[in-house]
């Protein structure tokens, strides 16, 4: 019986982890208080319009000590293996660190 339990707890219980979104990485164009920057995120791939209009007045992702700049405006946020379609944004992905 206790066999019994516990298998139908395994069968259960990966059908949660299936359900799980998948997460894309993204790159966002940004202006800040401290000028023109590229940010990167994980976001579920349904969910990127809205995580999108979310960032403006919110901090830049930690990336090092210091101070974080406040988003201002949002320019563009594509996947993080396509180009963006204005060229000062492609200048500063190429000046990227990863």
């Amino acid at each position: 019986m206790i066999r019994g339990i516990i298998g139908i707890i395994a069968l259960t219980s990966t059908g949660a982890f299936a359900s799980v979104k998948e997460l894309k990485e993204y790159k966002c164009y940004v202006i800040t208080d401290f000028g023109e920057q590229i940010t990167l995120y994980r976001w579920p791939a349904d969910r990127v319009k809205v995580n999108m209009s979310r960032l403006p007045m919110k901090k830049v992702p930690k990336s090092g000590p210091g101070v974080r700049p406040i988003i201002r405006d949002v320019v563009e946020c594509v996947e993080s293996d396509r180009d963006f379609s204005k060229p000062a944004g492609n200048e500063l992905d190429r000046n990227l660190a990863r």
